[in-house]
């Protein structure tokens, strides 16, 4: 009977034992929820954010730990780590024995492993906690192999304060990262987590000092280090210095820390122009206004990596709500959308740079826009309108491109513009900042300008590791040319007074500035060979600023980040893309439906191109087929081509499609194009007083009847 039992009970006291295993795993809880550290491309923390329970705790990297401080710990805390499973019987029994022979606890028989199980699951120190530790500890060891074992205790280890682990330690205790420890160092961290609180450096440095010395000639004693080592470990002081972590890219951190995969976000940023960048900018936020705040993005044009970010100048601020990031905030863009109409404008033939433009008064259905000065300069040329940001010329090409027209090709570029589409579609004022945009689109729709036009579907912040799994896509946005004269416009702008600096190195850059209806945000733009930079100013709750305006505020800054620029001063001038370029020295070397910029049907008066340039002449030249807007349908099999009809006008006739001179009859008032394009199309034709009637067209092309 007896031989029946003992099995029976050996089964049912394993069974219990696997059943309690399976039932009350060990709780990873606070192991997993640790804090994220911000790490620029080369590794350097430029910032980070405690665990849930706001304690300082990163997951330790066994890897990356000095070899000699695990070499270290293990000999001073558990020899025989390695040998056994969770539980040491040979120091349990002795200190046992050393309890009943002396009457007080003589050593531990806590190994690193029961360790590990306390951090997890801390309770008050009672025989019955002891057996759940031990518990505890087999579990692990059936679970976890040593390394891992070792990590979780160096993850959750406690240092004092709200410090836990040797990552947060290592950083908060002595600057640097826990990769090379000295042996001062290393027994520092070792003696700490058996008595954190008595033994703070900060508060008790005699203490930590003594304790710590006890442990380096123990380490001596057992032949771990040499006797210079425990000399040089032993004449330093305990320093009682309280690092802190750095703040830079804070918002970046904590925009991305929801969706983090590891505690170190591994960013695409540039440690060293991070730190000038936000101690400049801390800088000049204190000369602005209380509630004004300044925010930063710069991105390298070739990869779009992200190299700068700082969502809000003084993060600490509460007049200027620092926490409140401004880099995805959708804000209006002023006038900076100016460059990208007339570089459309360009792509359709419509104007070149010397192209000449009425800066006049002009109302649109209702809409009456002005210049910021309330002043007209009568006739400029395109190139001197976008340098000198008059309102009046870039509403006037946008009327002629459309609106709807412009907001397609942004949102092609995977870029959205902000407004009320229930309310119909875009219209003229998206010229003036009639719109909403975030500083990170207009970052990457300026990258263009040096990238022969080409959009990336979105910017790069993290390397590889942390980067989502979709290559970047680069859009058609511009025609190489059209970006190639549209930074080149902008670099020949005149330069705000006073912002040159002959001791700086300064590289060449295209810049734009803007001011959105009622200052409430000031932009400047910056686009260099290598890189565009991007500065909003103005209020987080969006209330108007006197300072607020883009030359005088926001220039300015964009002038003092260009000597930060990696290599500033190597950085050149961009070249012509290999393309087609318009050549011409004055207006008059454009071909003929290039000199002036004309709208529409209207009848206008103008210069004649072959009379002097004193006889003015108003002639009623219109297009009566096709009409403006018109959709038309060809299969591909169609040669029967497209008529052309225009009325008024005086003799002879040139028609034009997309800038290209079709041949026809100079004394017909028809022509046909032969072989339609798809797409959109700006047909135009011009008589011989100069007068000029132009509309925009699309063909769809479908499939030829003989398939």
């Amino acid at each position: 009977m007896r031989n029946f039992f003992l099995p029976v009970a050996c089964i049912l006291i394993i069974g219990s034992v696997l059943l309690t295993d399976r039932l009350s795993p060990p709780k990873l809880d606070r192991f997993l929820s640790t804090g994220t550290q911000l790490l620029s491309e080369k590794g350097t923390i430029l910032s980070a954010l405690p665990a849930a329970d706001t304690r300082w705790r990163f997951k330790a990297d066994i890897d990356k730990l000095d070899p000699r401080f695990i070499r270290m710990l293990i000999d001073v805390e558990d020899k025989r780590f390695y040998q056994h499973h969770g539980v040491d019987f040979f120091s349990l029994l002795r200190a046992m024995g050393q309890l009943l022979m002396q009457g007080r606890v003589v050593s531990g028989a806590s190994t690193l492993t029961m360790q590990t199980a306390r951090l997890l699951e801390p309770r008050p120190r009672t025989i019955y906690a002891k057996m759940i530790e031990i518990f505890r500890a087999f579990q692990l060891e059936a679970r976890f192999s040593k390394n891992q074992i070792l990590q979780i205790y160096l993850t959750l280890a406690p240092y004092g304060g709200r410090i836990e682990g040797i990552e947060a330690a290592s950083m908060l205790l002595f600057g640097h990262n826990p990769k090379i420890l000295s042996p001062a160092e290393a027994a520092l961290l070792i003696t700490l987590p058996q008595s954190p609180e008595k033994r703070r450096p900060d508060r008790f440095p005699h203490r930590a000092q003594i304790a710590r010395d006890n442990v380096l000639l123990r380490l001596f004693n057992n032949k771990v280090i040499t006797a210079q080592d425990l000399k040089n470990a032993q004449d330093m002081p305990v320093t009682q210095t309280h690092y802190t972590f750095p703040h830079y890219a804070r918002h970046l951190l904590e925009r991305f820390n929801k969706d983090k995969k590891s505690d170190y976000l591994e960013t695409s940023l540039d440690a060293q122009l991070m730190k000038d960048l936000s101690t400049m900018l801390f800088k000049s936020a204190q000369r602005l206004s209380p509630a004004v705040t300044i925010s930063v993005l710069i991105a390298e044009n070739q990869t779009s990596f992200v190299r700068a970010y700082v969502g809000n100048a003084d993060y600490f601020n509460r007049n200027k709500l620092g926490m409140i990031d401004m880099i995805p905030a959708v804000r209006s863009p002023g006038s900076t959308l100016k460059p990208f109409i007339y570089g459309l404008a360009f792509d359709q033939r419509m104007a070149q740079p010397l192209t000449l433009i009425q800066d006049q008064s002009s109302t649109y259905q209702g809409y009456s826009p002005h210049n910021f000065d309330q002043k007209f300069s009568g006739e400029i040329t395109i190139a001197d309108a976008l340098q000198r940001s008059r309102n009046l010329p870039a509403v006037a090409v946008l009327n002629r491109l459309g609106p709807q027209f412009f907001d397609t090709a942004v949102q092609n570029a995977n870029i959205l513009l902000h407004f009320n589409r229930n309310e119909g579609p875009a219209s003229l004022p998206l010229a003036l900042g009639g719109v909403g945009i975030t500083l990170e689109d207009m970052v990457r729709l300026y990258a263009a300008l040096a990238q022969n036009g080409h959009v990336a579907s979105r910017l790069v912040y993290f390397t590889p590791k942390n980067a989502p799994s979709q290559p970047i896509q680069q859009h058609i946005f511009l025609k190489a040319e059209s970006a190639y004269q549209i930074w080149h416009i902008l670099y020949n702008s005149p330069k705000p007074a006073g912002l040159l600096s002959s001791s700086q190195a300064m590289p060449p850059v295209a810049f734009k500035t803007g001011t959105s209806y009622g200052q409430r945000d000031a932009w400047a733009f910056g686009v260099t060979e290598h890189y565009t930079i991007g500065v909003w100013v103005g209020r987080a709750d969006g209330q108007p600023c006197s300072e607020c305006v883009g030359i005088q505020t926001a220039a300015p800054i964009l002038w003092q980040i260009l000597p930060l620029l990696p290599q500033a001063n190597q950085q050149k001038i961009l070249l012509p893309p290999n393309t087609n370029i318009i050549s011409a020295r004055t207006t008059a070397d454009l071909p003929l439906a290039l000199q002036r910029f004309y709208t529409g049907h209207r009848t206008l008066n103008i210069h004649s191109a072959l009379h002097s340039t004193s006889a003015k002449q108003t002639y009623s030249l219109a297009l009566r087929y096709p009409y403006e807007g018109a959709r038309l349908i060809f299969s591909q099999d169609d040669m029967s081509g497209l008529p052309l009809k225009a009325t008024g006008g005086k003799r002879p006739l040139r028609w034009y499609v997309n800038g290209k001179l079709i041949p026809n009859d100079p004394l017909s008032s028809e022509a046909v194009w032969t072989r339609p394009e798809a797409g959109f199309s700006r047909i135009s034709v011009i008589d011989s007083m100069g007068s000029i009637a132009s509309v925009e067209i699309f063909i769809a092309k479908t499939p030829s009847t003989s398939q």
